[in-house]
């Protein structure tokens, strides 16, 4: 398993210093920001917009599946995980265009949530659950949660990433993708609800029908 690095610094001297041109889209493509496109699936229509977010996305995996656009020649050096600083440490003056970090071991797909950290909770000690981990959530709620020192068991977020974050920075000792593992955990007394809007009564009826107290948050 891998994943790509690619130097911005490096590419950028590369095709600079042979005079290349080289046109950038503006972020992803057309769609981006836009939450009726990326949220609601309202496409663009091709005439009025040729080539969207998702369109070149299309084009690119295309291109690389029929080896019209080839990728392994950018390969300059692949560098095992525990040597990242190796790629990370000074980026400029690694010369790679594009690095691989190698990484063995087994996924566990099924794995909803991680251990971050050990802690012993009490339960009926006010334990909670946070369901939800938006900016709103990680710059505001969790730091001021943390400042007076509740006790915060899981922060749950649809992709993980968004939840693990705030979560080893203030210790939080569980991240998760299911909440429903935040809401079968008996020591779990209250959630604290912080996702989208649309998505809180569901939420709220389920977090009652576990027997646990719970605040939504809306703003």
């Amino acid at each position: 398993m891998c994943w790509w690095v690619l130097s911005d610094s490096i590419c950028s001297a590369a095709i600079f210093e042979k005079e290349l041109s080289f046109q950038v889209s503006c972020s992803y493509g057309p769609g981006r920001y836009d939450e009726q496109y990326e949220q609601q699936g309202h496409d663009y229509p091709i005439g009025f917009v040729r080539w969207t977010e998702k369109r070149n996305f299309e084009a690119v995996l295309q291109a690389i599946a029929s080896q019209r656009l080839l990728v392994k020649p950018l390969i300059t050096e692949r560098i095992d995980l525990d040597n990242y600083q190796a790629i990370y440490g000074d980026m400029g003056k690694s010369g790679a265009i594009a690095s691989i970090l190698q990484y063995s071991g087994q996924v566990d797909a099924g794995q909803t949530t991680v251990s971050l950290r050990s802690h012993h909770f009490e339960a009926q000690a006010g334990v909670l659950g946070i369901l939800g981990a938006g900016n709103f959530t990680a710059a505001v709620i969790v730091p001021e949660l943390s400042r007076l020192k509740a006790s915060i068991k899981y922060i749950c977020s649809a992709k993980g990433l968004s939840g693990t974050t705030p979560g080893q920075k203030y210790q939080i000792p569980h991240s998760s993708t299911n909440y429903n593992d935040l809401l079968q955990d008996p020591e779990v007394d209250a959630v604290l609800i912080t996702t989208r809007h649309h998505a809180h009564a569901a939420q709220v009826i389920q977090a009652l029908e576990a027997g646990k107290h719970v605040f939504v948050e809306n703003h």
